[in-house]
């Protein structure tokens, strides 16, 4: 499970073409690490026996999609978010010594609010 902020996951997707495994792109924007990591635990709990689960940003290039594109040149509100260069890993296993997912917690959007599934 891996996702990034550059169209569709593409470097995460380029970055994992000659492993020759499985992938899963998520695409969650500030949720991706936490949502890859639920999804790895349902897949080791399930058939997998290593997941690895990743994401990664890039503040230029998120920047240039998602919020004020660099080539305005615009001034940023005190209170505007920044994106952060940079990306984590962790590998999930059925064996081990700890730590573990023992829940996750999705969510539903209903018309009234988001409600706990």
């Amino acid at each position: 499970m891996h996702g990034d902020l550059l169209n569709q996951c593409i470097s995460s997707s380029f970055g994992l073409r000659e492993e020759n495994i499985p992938f899963f792109g998520v695409f969650g924007a500030c949720s991706t690490f936490v949502e890859s990591m639920s999804l790895g635990a349902i897949a080791v709990e399930g058939f997998a026996n290593y997941v690895l689960c990743a994401t990664s940003s890039h503040f230029c290039s998120a920047e240039k999609q998602f919020r004020f594109p660099l080539e305005l040149g615009n001034q940023r509100p005190p209170s505007s978010q920044w994106t952060v260069t940079g990306s984590g890993a962790s590998i999930l296993s059925k064996n081990g010594d700890g730590p573990y997912i023992t829940h996750i917690t999705p969510r539903k959007n209903s018309r009234y609010g988001n409600k706990r599934c």
